[in-house]
């Protein structure tokens, strides 16, 4: 059975009873934007709600459920459902907080998408934290650059490309205020670690991000409207 962006409320209020209410929460507020729903079931409440109070709480049966939330949304998830789950929880499985977590809870499907995220199986020999990534990154600049608008924190990396200009990187983080304000940190590391340059942010919150700031591209954005923090 196909997990649709429209099927994901009521798939996660029955995995996840205890977010129930703030999963409505998200949908009432955006009844008609589900596929950007998606985003904020998988990242607000999946990984900073479910996973991190489980890593948190050493709670290996909360965390055996979230690793088969995964993988159940890996295997039957639709586009709309995937790309958002590797978007915004497969990057940070590979940071040091879960890298060993992962090691030892991924299935099939999510080893995988691990493989093709960072290039190759290297995570998860156990070997080096670090020896996952395809090519070194010592030295690699990656700027980190957040936004404030609205009630939103709007999170992500920029990569250098061929002709040394900036591009936008993934994954895009957005953080509610003034709730998520403690996530900041957490976030801008995370970022700047998972970054890959040939992955661009979901469509979906780059746009949301414009619309508040009232600009038609990044390109006036970049002109008009200051970041709050940058971090290299």
């Amino acid at each position: 059975m196909t997990i649709r962006r429209h099927d994901l409320l009521g798939y996660l209020k029955g995995k996840l009873p205890q977010f129930a209410e703030e999963l409505q929460r998200i949908h009432d507020e955006s009844p008609d934007q589900e596929a950007v729903n998606v985003y904020e079931y998988l990242s607000d409440v999946l990984h900073w709600g479910a996973m991190e109070t489980s890593l948190a709480e050493c709670d290996e049966t909360g965390l055996a459920l979230c690793f088969e939330v995964i993988e159940d949304l890996l295997v039957a998830g639709d586009g709309t459902v995937e790309e958002a789950l590797n978007i915004r929880v497969v990057p940070y499985l590979l940071t040091d907080r879960w890298l060993q977590v992962t090691r030892a809870r991924a299935g099939s499907a999510l080893q995988n998408a691990l493989n093709r995220y960072a290039g190759n199986n290297g995570w998860a020999s156990g070997v080096s934290d670090r020896a996952f990534l395809a090519e070194p990154r010592q030295s690699e600049r990656i700027p980190v650059l957040v936004y404030c608008l609205s009630d939103r924190w709007f999170v992500f990396a920029q990569r250098q490309s061929v002709d040394r200009g900036w591009v936008d990187a993934a994954p895009l983080l957005r953080l509610r205020l003034p709730t998520e304000i403690g996530r900041l940190g957490d976030a801008i590391v995370a970022v700047a670690e998972s970054s890959r340059a040939d992955v661009a942010p979901p469509v979906s919150v780059t746009a949301e991000l414009l619309a508040l700031a009232a600009v038609p591209d990044r390109e006036t954005l970049e002109r008009t409207v200051k970041p709050v923090f940058v971090a290299s």
